[in-house]
């Protein structure tokens, strides 16, 4: 069974719309075609982010998969590959922060750089830390939302598993909103929600 099937067949009514829309158009769209096809080689975790969104009716957030899956995003899917290598990985620990933690840190930022830039986003004031880090996410509209992860020596996996995003008034703004938290492959799709970002 597709991907376009199983939401037709599991989802709610949202899903059942959506699913005849995209099987109804995918022949006289380009885009509709390219969806389709995108829809149906989601691994299963993209799919469960993307039927959860249809399911709560968080269009914004469907708007940046559907931009997400429209788009060739092969270097930045390569950082992310490259990022989830360090899962259960040890780091090292001492008064100086080791070069394992300073090569992972520096790919990781690499990684939201390249996300940023494919949303039209900025990376300001990145707070390089000891085995933790925090940084800003700027939109076009100079929107801001503040992300930080914890110390990687103690919480295991946080980085990864447990991202603390909220959003702020500026790039200096350290206190800002509500703490949210969101795994890295559902951070951009969080970002765009908090930053009000709609791509079309």
């Amino acid at each position: 069974m597709t991907n376009i099937q199983k939401l037709a067949s599991e989802g709610n009514k949202n899903h059942r719309i959506f699913a005849a829309t995209v099987v109804d158009l995918m022949n006289s769209q380009g885009f509709y075609d390219r969806l389709y096809r995108s829809i149906n080689e989601m691994d299963d975790d993209r799919y469960e982010q993307f039927f959860e969104l249809i399911s709560e009716q968080r269009f914004a957030g469907c708007r940046v998969l559907a931009r997400m899956l429209n788009r060739r995003r092969f270097y930045t899917m390569a950082k992310l590959a490259e990022l989830k290598r360090y899962l259960n990985y040890e780091f090292s620990s001492g008064c100086y922060t080791g070069e394992d933690y300073k090569s992972f840190q520096t790919k990781y930022i690499n990684y939201l750089k390249a996300m940023c830039r494919e949303n039209h986003w900025q990376l300001v004031n990145v707070g390089r830390n000891h085995y933790c880090f925090s940084a800003f996410i700027k939109s076009a509209e100079n929107k801001c939302v503040y992300i930080s992860i914890s110390d990687v020596r103690y919480f295991s996996n946080e980085w990864h598993d447990h991202i603390l995003i909220r959003t702020a008034k500026n790039e200096v703004d350290y206190r800002g909103g509500f703490n949210h938290y969101t795994t890295l492959e559902r951070l951009e799709v969080k970002a765009a929600e908090l930053l009000d970002d709609m791509p079309f």
